[in-house]
């Protein structure tokens, strides 16, 4: 009825049909009197629109609680999928390549960490690929910055961990297991998205010529933001 009403007036006000107009706004109105007697009268209606109000209520209670109640999984695992065996993945000993080892391991052990990952990935390749020929490049390359706020959030929480923060960790360990952590997290996502805006540039060889552009930026780029992490 609004929608009808404010329709024609737009119309009628166009036109200065100002008569026409004060005709139909008083059917409008005769006809919410009509409307609203009706339902007023009407039985069995009232405990029907409490229900809904109620299941209203509950639906947006539930979504509340779901973004804030970490529900646990579904299906339990005794060992992750992946690193399942505590080995070590770099040969240097150093605090700073511990850290980084335990930074890469808990990261992707856990699954909420790789979906979000994967998710980013895909929805940066579907820009670059989307994107117009001169503009694919430099939002490939810009991209990753939003991935690497995102770890550097990521590594301040990890870091002050009750476990991480009882050890005594030096100040260049730190940057050093920030930096190392997340190269190997950043560039590769990085390489991948250059490397799609190099194929939508020149075909196979500007795909080569992008995996090697996205390797130095990121290369560059995650050990300054890293820096920044750890500091």
């Amino acid at each position: 009825m609004a929608a009808a009403f404010l329709t024609s007036s737009q119309y009628f006000l166009s036109t200065r049909q100002t008569a026409i107009m004060q005709i139909a706004s008083g059917i409008a109105w005769i006809a919410l009197a009509v409307a609203a007697v009706c339902k007023l009268r009407a039985r069995g209606t009232f405990w029907h629109d409490v229900l809904t109000e109620r299941k209203a209520q509950l639906a947006s209670t539930d979504f509340l609680l779901s973004q804030s109640v970490e529900r646990k999984p579904r299906v339990q695992l005794r060992r992750p999928i992946l690193f399942r065996q505590s080995r070590r993945l770099f040969r240097r000993e150093d605090a700073g390549t511990v850290l980084a080892e335990m930074r890469l391991k808990s990261f992707l052990r856990k699954g909420a960490n790789v979906r979000i990952w994967l998710s980013f990935i895909s929805v940066s390749s579907t820009a670059v690929l989307l994107s117009p020929a001169w503009l694919s490049l430099p939002v490939a390359l810009a991209l990753p910055g939003i991935a690497a706020a995102w770890l550097r959030d990521q590594w301040k929480e990890w870091f002050a961990e009750p476990f991480l923060a009882q050890f005594p960790w030096e100040p260049s360990a730190a940057r050093a297991g920030a930096s190392v952590s997340g190269t190997w997290l950043l560039v590769p996502g990085g390489a991948w998205l250059a490397a799609l805006a190099g194929w939508g540039i020149a075909g196979a060889w500007g795909s080569a010529a992008g995996i090697i552009l996205g390797i130095l930026v990121w290369l560059v780029g995650s050990k300054l933001l890293s820096a920044g992490a750890a500091g």
